[in-house]
């Protein structure tokens, strides 16, 4: 299942994020962002992280840990274009 970010745009910058690459949900008659496309040219438009979290739990939703490290997958791959050593920090706990 492709994850769609939607977007809040007003009705006067949707040719501007269609022109980004936004795409329209027809379901809802949002436009959101399709997966694997980076987020940073629709950030005037992305709804704040504690309003999607506060409106998927109202609706009953979540995101499979799949989905979530496919997300997290993406953005890594759209930042870093080549191969990255990654170092561990672990801290002792008390």
């Amino acid at each position: 299942m492709a994850i769609k970010t939607f977007l809040s745009v007003p009705t006067e910058d949707s040719e501007l994020a269609q022109s980004f690459g936004a795409q329209l949900d027809t379901t809802t008659g949002r436009l959101f962002v399709p997966q694997g496309m980076a987020l940073a040219p629709f950030s005037a438009w992305l709804p704040s992280s504690r309003d999607t979290l506060a409106i998927s739990i109202l609706q009953g939703r979540g995101v499979s840990l799949t989905d979530l490290l496919g997300r997290v997958s993406g953005a890594i791959k759209t930042a870093f274009e080549d191969p990255l050593w990654v170092r561990i920090e672990i801290r002792r706990a008390k």
